[in-house]
């Protein structure tokens, strides 16, 4: 049986291609970042170099999104689980490997949640399995199209995603397990969660996957809803 899968693009269009405003930087030669501002430096100053690397490639990535928004050189500190803090109105998402950064800012007024994650291809062996995905997930892809690995890789960059979406809108982090993820054989995945947080309305959020250059890509954009209630906040929240 023919797979479909979806087209071999470049990392920078995929993650440009969730929304028509989006803002996205990558970098591959991390010597070409630019250094550190204020309290980022305390934030891996204890960390190992191929860590401070990553995370500074991070950084200048998502300085580099923010300024083709308008957006002036700033500090992006670091919150209490590690989340990036992103200037008033404005959200985004930072993923790195050793070799790869990349990050994605849209204006708040238009994106609700986003995430983004990169993984090495074979980087989640099957005895992470158990403690990334629920049992129902690992007997699904035993049988899956796409075969075992890749189906379980990209669930669990998947709930990356999630998290990443998440936590800065609703403040609640989530588990590995409290979500399963379908992923679908032409490049979509579909999270349901089985504890939606406090003001989340939506129990199931769409994504999307990419191959590229020993890469799997995996992303999350949530649009603010048009539609507002009587109360004015977004339908999205309670």
């Amino acid at each position: 049986m023919t797979t479909t899968r979806p087209a071999n693009t470049r990392p920078l269009l995929f993650w440009r291609s969730f929304h028509p405003r989006l803002a996205a930087a990558e970098l591959t030669d991390f010597s070409l970042a630019g250094a550190l501002l204020g309290s980022e430096q305390g934030a891996v100053r204890a960390a190992l170099p191929v860590r401070r690397a990553e995370f500074t490639a991070g950084r200048h990535c998502a300085r580099v999104a923010l300024a083709s928004l308008g957006v002036p050189s700033r500090v992006i500190g670091v919150g209490p689980a590690r989340e990036p803090l992103w200037p008033a109105r404005f959200t985004g998402s930072i993923t790195h490997t050793s070799s790869y950064a990349a990050a994605v800012v849209g204006s708040g007024d238009e994106i609700l949640a986003l995430g983004i994650d990169v993984e090495p291809i074979g980087s989640l062996t099957p005895d992470l399995w158990e403690a990334v995905l629920t049992p129902t997930e690992i007997q699904r892809f035993r049988a899956s199209p796409l075969g075992p690995a890749l189906a379980a890789a990209i669930a669990f960059s998947a709930k990356e995603c999630l998290h990443k979406a998440l936590f800065p809108a609703t403040g609640v982090m989530l588990d590995f397990h409290d979500a399963e993820v379908v992923p679908a054989p032409a490049g979509t995945w579909q999270a349901r969660i089985a504890s939606v947080p406090r003001g989340w309305l939506a129990d199931s959020l769409h994504g999307r996957w990419q191959l590229c250059a020993g890469l799997l890509l995996c992303g999350l954009v949530v649009p603010c809803p048009v539609t507002l209630d009587d109360d004015g906040p977004a339908r999205a929240f309670r």
